[in-house]
């Protein structure tokens, strides 16, 4: 009798067993943005990388800066996360990314150069899209005489729209196009000479030499060659079947979606979860965590509606003092950036300011606005985030009040979400809820315990106005060090 009480408790624990150890096995962490801007992910990312095996770049890249500090060293690069310093991690570029190949190389020389072998770790795969020269060109025609005129899209100078078009029309070329060499040629002769074609007949513009273009990407081939494999999406899941850790690291803001954000200021990329696990080639069974990064105040670059930017002179005058304050600490610092000059319409049109910062905080056209709590709210569900990363935060050390946005009023109706037309958007009048700020440095503290009272209300005020999803982890610095963790991840 008892032994079949014993069987049958085994049996019936075992058909509960899957569901208990499931989410613990599957060691996938996603990183979004809930805002309009990346907010900090590459730090977070850089912090979390010291337990796993593995990064992934699953979306469009070259659009913003990614930056991580570590020591007296800052990382910026477009391409390459900063996480790569992890001697411990390999870095997997999956099918979904938009690769510029001058880019790449030159951000992997300089890596190189400070001594960080890529080789055997830095990992391409064939299934990438590339930005081509004409992509570039077409976009800065497009900007200064097509549609995007009114909007003036000035990031897209580097081609990533168009990239992305002609990769939705099943065209365009890959890294598995450059790499054979039997048909490269043919195969950039038929693009170039059908880019052509819309540079000259739509927007007057000079042609494309297709024999330099061939010679060009001949040579990227060669040099890239280590590092492209057949396998990447394969291995990554693998790696998960297998029980190692990796983190996927979504691109942009999560209100830059080209289906969610505020159309037509968006990216050509899905930048939800969703979206980086469709570009990873991850199977979305895998993911155990999803981490919101969530600045402590908002920024927006460029146009586009932005409910909570701040307009009074005083304010943003002491948001300016604090950024260049960190600015210049890091251009002292030694940095590892990539050359603009190979971005030759960005740089000649002055739309950024060179050796751009704190996640692009000091373009020229960024914009301050408080925390919006509606697009956090938004955010959490649509991604299904399970725990928030709150950073910035000792860039409001010097504020003697602090607001934060819990609600909207369109047309004298409440809401609690962002309109889909771009024109309500700007439109909505944000509700406030006031704090009393801190007035005190926050860069050197290390437990949640011991920051000051006022900055221990704002944060947990902030968790029960987003449906009380924890905060796990509060950047108070720009320093991989300065992350308050209040929680360590369950799954790396």
């Amino acid at each position: 009798m008892k032994k079949i009480n014993f069987l049958f408790v085994v049996a019936a624990f075992s058909c509960f067993l899957p569901s208990l150890f499931a989410k613990r096995g599957e060691r996938c962490v996603v990183i979004v943005s809930t805002g309009f801007n990346d907010d900090g992910k590459s730090k977070i990312t850089l912090k979390l990388a010291k337990k796993a095996d593995a990064i992934v770049r699953s979306q469009i890249a070259s659009w913003n800066t990614h930056t991580g500090q570590k020591g007296n060293e800052v990382f910026q690069c477009y391409l390459l996360p900063p996480a790569i310093i992890r001697k411990n991690v390999e870095c997997f570029f999956t099918q979904g990314m938009d690769l510029d190949c001058k880019q790449l190389l030159d951000e992997i020389e300089l890596f190189e150069k400070k001594g960080f072998e890529l080789k055997g770790r830095l990992w391409i795969s064939s299934r990438s899209h590339i930005v081509m020269p004409y992509h570039r060109y077409l976009a800065e025609l497009d900007n200064q005489k097509g549609r995007r005129k009114t909007h003036d899209f000035s990031p897209e100078r580097r081609g990533i729209s168009w990239c992305a078009a002609d990769k939705r029309l099943r065209g365009g070329i890959r890294v598995a196009d450059i790499m054979n060499e039997k048909t490269r040629n043919q195969r950039i002769k038929e693009m170039v000479e059908y880019a052509n074609i819309v540079i000259k007949e739509v927007y007057g513009g000079t042609h494309i030499d297709v024999k330099e273009v061939q010679k060009e990407y001949a040579d990227y081939a060669q040099r890239i060659k280590p590092y492209v494999s057949d396998l990447v999406e394969i291995n990554l899941n693998k790696m998960l079947a297998a029980g190692k850790s990796v983190i996927v690291e979504a691109t942009g803001g999560m209100f830059l979606d080209v289906g969610l954000g505020t159309v037509p200021f968006v990216s050509p990329s899905s930048t939800t979860v969703q979206g980086a696990l469709v570009g990873s080639g991850i199977a979305i069974k895998r993911v155990g965590e999803v981490i919101g990064v969530v600045k402590a105040y908002g920024t927006r670059s460029g146009k586009g509606p932005f409910p909570t930017e701040i307009k009074d002179p005083a304010i943003l005058d002491n948001f300016k003092k604090t950024i260049q304050k960190n600015f210049k600490d890091r251009s002292e610092a030694n940095i590892i950036k990539y050359d603009t000059h190979t971005v030759p319409f960005l740089s000649a049109s002055n739309e950024l300011e060179k050796n751009c910062e704190m996640l692009c905080e000091c373009d020229k056209d960024m914009r301050f606005g408080w925390l919006d709590l509606i697009l956090v709210r938004e955010a959490i569900l649509i991604n299904g985030i399970d725990t928030l990363a709150l950073t910035m935060l000792d860039n409001l050390d010097d504020f003697e009040e602090i607001f934060v946005c819990y609600d909207y009023v369109l047309d004298g109706v409440n809401l609690d979400h962002l309109p889909p037309l771009a024109e309500d958007a700007a439109r909505v009048k944000p509700r406030y809820m006031k704090f009393k700020g801190w007035k005190t440095s926050t860069q050197n503290i290390k437990k949640f315990s011991d920051l000051p009272e006022e900055a221990r209300y704002f944060v947990k005020k902030i968790e029960m106005l987003c449906n009380n999803t924890p905060i796990n982890y509060i950047s108070v610095g720009p320093d991989n060090s300065q992350i308050i963790v209040v929680q360590e991840s369950l799954i790396l």
